[in-house]
């Protein structure tokens, strides 16, 4: 009997587990999980604040922005599409805060539906894309107006202009370097109600990605 007591001594001052570890393990485990859990949604809920994109432009402007891309086709629009991916993210954020209202193993198995969430929608000419690992816009073949349409009286591009001085927003240009004509057409338009207009200059058809980096979208 003092031998057994000794050797049961032994094993735990040399950190060898007794023979029913299994659920200390388990527990181990879990709280592994959950601190890996945690430094997710702290980086999840940081990613809650202002969306940026960059650009190259150097005023600040306190202005809301309607987003567009222009290209040789012709010029796409990216704000309805912009909005649908806001409300798109936010259910993504409000899935993983909902994660933090349940119970350990609950949370886990939130966690890893949540790992693998993902939508993707068409909006207009623009197709959105959201998931875990970001979100994102890109334009299809087809634009929403045609270059040859732009200086019609009644064009889409002069609407979303006047839309835009109305409501005293700016308008910031995804440009292709294909499409600077129709980005000067644009910008005439613009200039004739007063709107001012920020640019980036883009890779022909690459995506617009969303995030917390980078800078806040100026003006010329």
């Amino acid at each position: 009997m003092r031998r057994s007591r000794h050797r049961k001594r032994l094993a735990n001052l040399t950190g060898v587990l007794p023979a029913d570890h299994d659920g200390i393990l388990d527990v181990l485990a879990n709280l592994v999980g959950v601190l890996t859990l945690v430094g997710a949604l702290t980086a999840v809920l940081a990613a809650n604040s202002a969306i940026k994109i960059k650009t190259p432009l150097a005023r600040d402007t306190k202005q809301e922005f309607i987003m567009l891309q222009i290209g040789k086709e012709g010029v796409w629009d990216l704000q309805s599409a912009k909005t649908r991916l806001f409300i798109l993210n936010k259910q993504r954020i409000d899935g993983w805060k909902r994660c933090l209202n349940l119970s350990l193993f609950e949370l886990v198995a939130c966690a890893q539906r949540m790992e693998s969430w993902s939508v993707s929608e068409t909006v207009g000419q623009v197709a959105v894309d959201v998931s875990s690992n970001g979100a994102r816009m890109t334009r299809l073949s087809s634009p929403t107006e045609r270059s040859h349409d732009l200086e019609k009286r009644d064009s889409w591009v002069r609407k979303k202009i006047d839309d835009a001085a109305e409501s005293k927003s700016a308008i910031f240009v995804i440009l292709e370097k294909e499409g600077f004509e129709n980005y000067r057409k644009v910008r005439a338009i613009a200039g004739e109600n007063n709107v001012l207009v920020g640019w980036e200059p883009w890779q022909t058809g690459a995506s617009v990605f969303f995030g917390s980096e980078g800078r806040s979208m100026n003006v010329q």
